[in-house]
């Protein structure tokens, strides 16, 4: 009977655990999206309405990947213009050293999604040090927002997943 009991217990406490980590991982997930939507949502105000992206909440993954393909199919068609242009790049310099040190935190989620923020990292610091030209980077950090909200989507981790 001791077994029974202690097995219970143990199996309880697993569960406890794993509920844990599972809300400690869509808590940092949370952290990230907001820096992506900040991204998203202050650097696209010129473009006509219906190539902006909305929200972007984790529990909107098809309305979110349908968004980001139409404003990245947009940039390759019709460019950016030079407002745009000055604001990606403003908020590339100034974020770079934040998104730099958030590294560890996307780390602890999946492998995706530490990929997809290194991609990130890379094509912003392109964007800020003037290496590449500024419409192709923002599309590719586009294609890894892309590959970052799947990875959400795919293992739950955002706000509002079920079996949390």
């Amino acid at each position: 009977m001791w077994e029974y009991a202690s097995g219970s217990i143990l199996w309880i406490f697993d569960k406890w655990q794993e509920h844990s980590k599972r809300k400690k991982l869509i808590s940092l997930e949370r952290r990230l999206r907001e820096y992506l939507i900040f991204f998203l949502k202050h650097n696209f105000k010129t473009l006509p309405k219906e190539y902006r992206v909305g929200q972007f909440f984790g529990k909107e993954h098809d309305k979110n990947i349908e968004q980001l393909k139409n404003l990245s199919n947009y940039i390759r068609e019709y460019g950016l213009n030079e407002k745009e242009i000055m604001s990606i790049q403003k908020h590339c310099k100034r974020e770079s050293s934040t998104l730099d040190n958030l590294l560890p935190v996307a780390s602890e989620l999946t492998n995706e999604h530490f990929k997809a923020w290194c991609r990130i990292v890379y094509f912003v610091n392109c964007i800020a040090k003037d290496e590449e030209p500024i419409s192709t980077s923002t599309i590719d950090i586009i294609q890894n927002i892309i590959r970052f909200d799947t990875a959400s989507y795919e293992r739950k981790l955002y706000v509002g997943a079920e079996n949390v």
